[in-house]
Order: structure tokens, then sequence, then C-alpha cells
């Protein structure tokens, strides 16, 4: 679907809450080493990640980082209707269920959050506010205040329970982490400025139309996940597919055709090389490969691994700027919906 480009709406400005709601974010980190010690003891086995979609996307890095980090605990990534509908086996009292929701309102997700208490588990939230039926129902909840920036705040307020998790039931030294989160949110805010001429140009680009693949490796995934489902399908009603980098060559790069638009979340990791084969082969047959690179990412103080790691919060910002830059240029609003909100699903 070709998009109006002779009409535009003005650019949304970068957030000015930006940096004080990450701040507030990494304030509550004694309620988050309170989670962990609560749950460390019960004793904890699997970490169940639930939500819909751009909640669901949000935990996609922690996710990551547990599984590649902790020997002893088990991480699932789960969508909260699935969740309810085919109930994990092992879900139960050695369970932490993190279920995350914008509003704290989200149907789905708070009778999730409900269903996971009855099996016993600890359950968390994470939601914009208190007071919300989600928050309520929680045994611990986590806020971060903001009505914009949304995933980033979940992000680290996850980032931070993962950190002191790996310390109390793995035993990793997670020292270098730890240090590095005081410098995220300005280092977030530089990579945001860095970059509004690339997601500017390739909003243009974007706007003119043609189908859009979105592709990502490991923790950077729910970046693509977000651009896709959230942003380029509910807010600007384009055709898009989010697709892992690793499957890339496995069946989407036959639709890599003259017209096609893939953008790229190349990771500053060890899954690099597969979104660089991605990018190399694309460019063969399309002008369209538009690519967001962790490697322009700085974090004054971190060694380059503890940068790698976080990485993906830099990353799935440029997604969500994408999105303003592609409603300054289409002229369609973020806020339009057909079926959402408006109608009975």
């Amino acid at each position: 679907m070709t998009q109006n480009t002779t009409a535009s709406l003005p650019l949304r400005p970068l957030e000015a809450d930006f940096i004080p709601t990450l701040e507030k974010v990494l304030a509550q980190k004694n309620a988050i080493a309170g989670i962990a010690e609560a749950v460390a003891s019960r004793p904890l086995k699997d970490i169940y990640f639930v939500g819909c979609g751009g909640s669901f996307s949000s935990s996609v890095h922690a996710h990551a980082l547990l599984c590649r980090h902790s020997k002893t605990l088990q991480a699932w990534n789960l969508n909260a209707a699935e969740f309810m509908a085919l109930p994990p086996a092992r879900l139960g009292a050695s369970s932490l269920v993190i279920l995350s929701s914008h509003s704290g309102a989200t149907p789905e997700t708070t009778q999730a959050a409900d269903f996971a208490k009855s099996y016993g588990a600890y359950v968390v939230s994470l939601s914009q506010e208190l007071n919300t039926p989600l928050a309520n129902t929680a045994d611990t909840a986590l806020v971060y205040h903001s009505p914009r920036t949304v995933t980033p705040g979940k992000q680290l307020l996850l980032l931070q329970l993962v950190i002191e998790l790996l310390e109390r039931v793995d035993n990793v030294d997670v020292s270098a982490w730890r240090a590095a989160l005081p410098a995220l949110p300005a280092a977030l805010q530089q990579y945001l400025d860095k970059q509004e001429a690339v997601g500017d140009a390739i909003a243009k680009s974007i706007a003119k139309g043609g189908d859009i693949y979105v592709t990502a490796a490991g923790a950077n995934y729910g970046a693509a996940y977000t651009l896709s489902y959230c942003y380029l399908m509910e807010m600007q009603w384009r055709n898009a597919t989010p697709v892992l980098a690793g499957d890339f060559c496995h069946g989407p790069f036959e639709m890599i055709l003259p017209g096609a638009h893939l953008v790229v979340f190349h990771a500053d990791d060890d899954s690099r090389a597969m979104t660089q084969r991605a990018i190399d082969f694309a460019r063969r047959y399309t002008e369209n490969v538009h690519v967001f690179d962790a490697a322009g990412f700085t974090l004054p103080g971190a060694a380059p691994e503890v940068k790698a790691r976080f990485a993906a919060i830099a990353l799935g910002l440029m997604g969500t700027r994408l999105a303003d830059h592609l409603e300054h240029h289409t002229g369609h609003s973020l806020d339009d919906r057909r079926y959402m909100y408006k109608v009975e699903y």
C-alpha cells in the first residue's frame, strides 16, 4: 500500500522526559533487588516473560540475556493468550512470571496475571502507572511513568532484574554490567541524536511504498517485531514482516525484489555475521536496504562486551523514532486505527 506523500505532519520532537524517565527507572534498583531476593529462595527455576504485541517484544532482550548467561534458570517469552491456553507444565511455585502492559489493563495480560497466581507463581507487573488492574494483581509492580518513553523503560527495568538474578541465582560477576547502568540514559540519548538523519532518510524511502521486511538476530529481534507489528502494520497500515536473521536465507529472501525494503537492526555482538549476510544478499537485488548499526552506539566507561549486551535497547529506539519520521513523511498519524479501540475484537 502506497502512502500519501503529498501531505505531511510535523515531526514529533525527541521526548523531553527521556533521560529523566530512565533515571527514575534506574532509581527502582532497591525494589528490583527485593524481587530477586524474594524469588531466589523459592527456589526459582523458571522465568516467564508474558505480554502481547509491543509488550511481548519488550522482553526479548531480557529473555535472550538469561538464555545466554544463566546455567540455572530456564527463561521463556510467551504471548499472554497462549500462556493461558497452553500453560507450561513447569509453571508453579518455582516460577517468576513477569507481565507487561503499557496501560496495565490489556485483557489477556491481566487475566494471565490471575492465571499465574492460581499456579502459585510470583508475579511482577510492568506498566506506565500503578493502580491498574495488572499492577493491583501483581506481587510487585514496576512502573516507568511515561506515555512515550515506553519500550526502553520496560527494557531497563528488566535488564536490572536480569542482573540481580544472575548474581543471586547463578553467582555471575555482574559488577561491570551494574557499573555501566548510570551512563546508559545519556548514551541512549546521544545515539538517538546521532541517528536522526539516518532515520529521516529511511522514512523518506519507505514512505514511497513497497513491502517491508525487518530483520534482526538474538536480543535485537524485539526491535524487528515491534517495528513490524506495532509501528508499520498497526500505526502506518503497511505490509511488513519481521524475520529472524538466521532464517532470512531459508525462504524470506525470495521476497527481496526491486522496490522491496529491508530494514536491518545490525548488532555489534556475536550475531552480527547473520545480519551482515542478509545485508550483503539484499543489496544485490534492491536499492532499499536500510541499516541501523549498533557499532555507532557508545557507552562511556563500559567494556565492549558490556556495551554489546546493552545495545539492543539502543536499536529498539531506532524503530520508535523511525515511526515518528514515517508519520512526518506520510501524513498518516501514528494515532490512527481502523479497528483497535474502535470495534469489538
